[in-house]
């Protein structure tokens, strides 16, 4: 067992106020318990600090793409399928335009 769980376990909880004796047993409870959260197949629990590195990563990730995007790109975020070909479509034709500029 670890050190300070067997120095709370030598003090006398008698001799502490109302609140201390909580605390303690609160601690101890807390570190001899079992996790909160849910448990994945047995393999990990699934509790805040996990939701949190989740979270985290997440946006860690998000801050990385953004700031790797190249100047001048437009991101397009089109709301449905129409949008997104229509915008393909204006895109190609801008493309096709500009090379048939270029090489005339």
């Amino acid at each position: 067992m670890h050190e300070p769980v067997d120095f709370l376990f030598c003090l006398d909880v008698q001799r502490m106020s109302g609140k201390g004796s909580e605390i303690v047993s609160m601690f101890l409870s807390r570190v001899q318990g079992a996790p909160i959260g849910f448990h994945v197949y047995n393999l990990f629990t699934v509790d805040t600090s996990t939701i949190m590195m989740i979270c985290g990563t997440v946006l860690t990730y998000a801050l990385v793409i953004v700031q790797f995007q190249p100047e001048g790109t437009v991101q397009l975020s089109p709301t449905s399928s129409t949008e997104a070909s229509l915008a393909m479509t204006s895109t190609y034709t801008e493309h096709l335009s500009y090379m048939n500029a270029t090489t005339t």
